[in-house]
């Protein structure tokens, strides 16, 4: 964006180059003493933050001028442009421009003002244009470049000229690397994209986002395998992200492994807890699942991981302990007659016979477990 200070500067330049080759060195005549004065006096209005009145005298000397100045049109576009007149701007930097062709300033602020119409393919063109003429230390120009022609998603040409304002950047700018990737993606080029990522990781190979955009590239690639090892390097090299962190619990029970995927996840919130339960219980690992799951209740209770821890005591053939969460889970949800047939299972093996009474003589007489809970009523020695 052209600001108002560059704006005022550029007008200053202007006085100066004015006075400099325009002026004649003798008080003869001048055909252009009037658009002399319209600059200084817009130069001083603009100095003084009044840039309407600028505005004003630069017009005013545009009409009555047989062949104005050219930098009468280029400060006007500077001044519309500020007010957000870019359609404006636009007309008043090209009329500039057939006079003078290959000033970068003018070119440059014409293809920002392209650009904020929309009119991506040319503002491109003119950006690499004003880069150009301007000096390859402006590798800026290049980068707004790429993104205009990212806009009109021409993919191959945005990447090529990204990758043109990245050689030239003494530091490495993660954020282009995003852009080429992302476009070199889009244009289907995972070799290209991949090839991307390397290079800045070569640069930088402590920078964990890197590392991260690597193992995506993988992923896209549909190679698992290398996706994981990209992302284990990662964890040793640089302190991984929690969301890449479950990024590689998902590759693990992708690629088959739950109980790798439940071991590498360091999570403290009941939800993500209870899915490293789930993945161990996937891998036949029910001690963990069930620690995962106390570690959960503590920092959160539910009736539902209760229950769960229930069942898994008993598979673990802990009756007891299985039957004090059967119990609690009947306190908050007493219609569930599975958890009540598990208690009484519980019991029995613990020989703890009235609660085993108890809990068998509760279920309900219309539910699927009643006929069950009778038989093993009938079982149970006499009181």
């Amino acid at each position: 964006m052209i600001s108002k200070s560059k704006c005022c500067m550029a007008m200053l330049a202007v006085m100066i180059f004015w006075c400099r080759c325009v002026c004649p060195a003798v008080a003869a005549p001048d055909p252009n003493r009037g658009d002399h004065k319209a600059l200084t006096e817009a130069a001083a209005a603009m100095e003084h933050g009044e840039r309407d009145r600028a505005k004003a005298i630069l017009e005013a000397r545009l009409q009555e001028a047989d062949e104005p100045h050219h930098f009468l049109h280029y400060l006007l576009g500077n001044i519309c442009y500020q007010d957000g007149e870019f359609r404006q701007a636009k007309i008043h930097y090209q009329t500039a421009l057939a006079s003078e062709p290959d000033n970068p300033d003018m070119v440059r602020n014409l293809a920002l003002t392209l650009y904020r119409l929309e009119e991506f393919g040319p503002s491109a063109e003119a950006l690499r244009r004003a880069w150009a003429l301007g000096g390859e230390e402006e590798t800026d120009l290049l980068v707004h470049a790429a993104q205009a022609w990212a806009q009109v998603e021409d993919w191959v040409r945005g990447e090529r000229v990204a990758a043109m304002a990245a050689e030239r950047m003494a530091k490495l700018d993660v954020n282009l690397v995003r852009l080429r990737l992302y476009m070199a993606t889009k244009a289907d080029r995972l070799d290209q994209a991949e090839r991307i990522v390397l290079q800045a990781l070569a640069r930088k190979p402590d920078e964990q986002v890197l590392w991260s955009l690597l193992a995506g590239v993988a992923i896209d690639e549909g190679q698992t395998v290398r996706a994981l090892a990209v992302m284990e390097t990662e964890r040793v090299l640089t302190n991984i992200t929690l969301d890449d962190n479950r990024k590689l619990v998902f590759l693990y029970d992708r690629a088959g492994l739950p109980g790798r995927a439940a071991r590498v996840m360091e999570t403290s919130k009941a939800e993500d807890l209870e899915q490293v339960a789930f993945l161990f219980i996937r891998a036949g690992d029910i001690e963990r699942a069930l620690s995962a799951l106390k570690e959960a209740q503590k920092i959160e209770p539910s009736t539902e991981r209760l229950k769960t821890m229930a069942f898994l005591s008993f598979e673990l053939a802990r009756p007891e302990q299985a039957m004090v969460y059967a119990l609690d889970g009947l306190q908050a949800d007493p219609a569930d007659d599975r958890l009540r047939i598990l208690a009484a299972h519980c019991a029995l093996l613990v020989e703890d016979y009235p609660t085993a009474r108890k809990s068998l003589s509760s279920v309900g007489r219309q539910s699927r477990h009643a006929e069950y809970a009778d038989k093993l009523l009938d079982l149970l020695p006499e009181r």
